[in-house]
C-alpha cells in the first residue's frame, strides 16, 4: 500500500528553491577573484554544490509512490534558509520601528 502524495505546490517549489541555490553557488564558483583563499571557497562551494544535486536526487526519489515521505524532510530542509531571511528582515523591520 502506497503512503498518501505530498501537496502538489511541494515538489515543484522545491525544484525552484534548490535552482536558485544552485545558480547562486554556480555564480560564486564562476566569478573571477585573486584571493589567496580561492581555492579553500572553491572547494566550499563545490561540496554545497554537491550537497543541492543530491537534495535534488532525493527530491526525486520522493516522486515515487512508495516514497513520499521523502518530500517533506527535503522542503523542510530547502525553505528554512529562505524563511529565516525572512523572519530576520521582518525582525530588523520592527526593531528599527520601534526605536523611533
Amino acid at each position: 500500500m502506497s503512503a498518501p502524495q505530498p501537496p502538489a505546490y511541494l515538489l515543484p517549489m522545491t525544484l525552484c528553491l534548490l535552482v536558485l541555490y544552485a545558480l547562486g553557488l554556480l555564480y560564486g564558483l564562476a566569478s573571477p577573484s585573486s584571493d589567496p583563499q580561492r581555492g579553500m571557497a572553491q572547494g566550499f562551494l563545490t561540496m554545497m554544490l554537491l550537497v543541492v544535486v543530491g537534495l535534488a536526487g532525493l527530491i526525486w526519489l520522493g516522486t515515487h509512490p512508495y516514497r513520499p515521505w521523502l518530500a517533506w524532510p527535503v522542503f523542510l530542509m530547502c525553505v528554512f534558509p529562505a524563511v529565516s531571511l525572512s523572519a530576520q528582515g521582518i525582525y530588523w523591520a520592527v526593531r528599527m520601528l520601534r526605536k523611533e
